[in-house]
């Protein structure tokens, strides 16, 4: 297990079909460290911290995939 800021973090994906595509979903269960502090600071801005960021990545990664971008970023790194 890595160690990190969080007291627990998981992340997994789950793919589906979706009118000829692949929807993939991103699942993300975290707990903050500091008992009650922790919980507050979920609440208060971990969350949508965490949302931005995931909504932010796979943004990204959409676009470099839907480009072609991602074959020169494969063969470079062969």
């Amino acid at each position: 297990m890595l160690k990190g800021s969080f007291k627990r973090y998981q992340h997994g994906h789950a793919f589906h079909p979706q009118d000829g595509k692949t929807q993939m979903t991103d699942i993300v269960e975290f707990e903050a460290p500091f008992g009650i502090l922790g919980r507050i600071a979920e609440k208060l801005f971990l969350e949508r911290h965490l949302k931005n960021f995931v909504r932010q990545r796979n943004a990204h990664i959409k676009r470099i995939a839907e480009s072609g971008e991602w074959s020169r970023l494969v063969s470079s790194s062969t």
